[in-house]
């Protein structure tokens, strides 16, 4: 038998014991899986008993996080707020934002660079300008995600920045629109000009086509052989991941196979189904 004794203002804890095997009881009877049982009893036990008003939320998201925790895998985690919208950002590529980069500086955060045709360039804002409030609430001494995270948001909602540029400050007030990362760049070798050089920085939503777009730049520039800078890439979407890998392989190699628990095996082969027809031919860049 499970006891949860909950915390009283003064009073006895024996009768809360029993109060969880009524409650027990009863979340049989409306059809949740027995295994869930106790989960839901105690949740109402605590709610319903505890000496002082609880945050359900903090409840709920501390039941799901020790479930995760006793697999004891680090790559099992339970993500809200801020950390599952980051995530969102990571596999979309894209967010509501500005199009300015922010860089963390000794003591202060500033503007890295600003894309072209976005808010942050339309509205003047210039690299160097240090930030210091977003929507009138000092960021000054935030860290560098804690900071942008409050500069994103919603498409088409506004945003106001106040930097420090010079001996003077400046406010600029802009309407976020969808920026899209590049998670692909390459260019020639320096050492030689006949390899193409490809960093993807993650497997995202876009991986695939401007990998492909990138590719065809660079045999257009002369490239004969390529090599894939891969260092520092977190991963994100096994699908994008795939697609880049049939490119590179000849139709019907197997790319990947992953078998579950009970033994059954799906078996990923390289084809049109991936890649879509494109395939990169050329050899590898050898670059020492």
């Amino acid at each position: 038998m499970i006891i949860v004794i909950v915390a009283l203002g003064g009073g006895v804890a024996g009768g809360y014991a029993l109060s969880y095997q009524q409650a027990q009881q009863s979340v049989l009877k409306t059809g949740v899986p027995k295994e869930l049982a106790p989960v839901i009893a105690a949740y109402e036990t605590v709610t319903n008993n505890y000496y002082k008003s609880v945050n359900t939320t903090k409840l709920t998201d501390g039941a799901i996080k020790g479930m995760l925790a006793t697999l004891d895998d680090p790559y099992s985690v339970y993500l809200q707020n801020n950390d599952k919208t980051n995530l969102d950002d990571t596999i979309s590529a894209s967010f509501g934002g500005i199009g300015a980069t922010v860089q963390q500086n000794h003591d202060s955060l500033s503007i890295a660079s600003i894309l072209p045709d976005t808010p942050a360039k339309k509205a003047g804002m210039q690299v160097g300008d240090v930030l210091l409030k977003v929507n009138g609430k000092d960021v000054s001494k935030q860290t560098v995600s804690k900071a942008v995270a409050k500069i994103r948001g919603k498409i088409g909602t506004t945003v106001s920045v106040t930097v420090k540029r010079g001996s003077k400050q400046a406010t600029f007030s802009m309407k976020r629109q969808k920026i899209t990362v590049d998670t692909v760049t390459g260019q020639l070798a320096s050492a030689n000009k006949q390899v193409g050089v490809i960093t993807i920085s993650t497997f995202s939503e876009p991986t695939v086509k401007q990998f492909k777009a990138t590719v065809k730049k660079l045999r257009k520039e002369g490239a004969k052989s390529f090599v894939l800078d891969l260092r520092q890439n977190p991963g994100g979407m096994m699908s994008a991941a795939l697609s880049i890998s049939s490119m590179f392989s000849k139709n019907g190699q197997t790319v990947l196979q992953v078998e579950d628990r009970n033994g059954a095996k799906e078996v990923y082969k390289a084809g049109k189904k991936l890649d879509d027809g494109f395939k990169v031919t050329e050899k590898n860049g050898g670059l020492n």
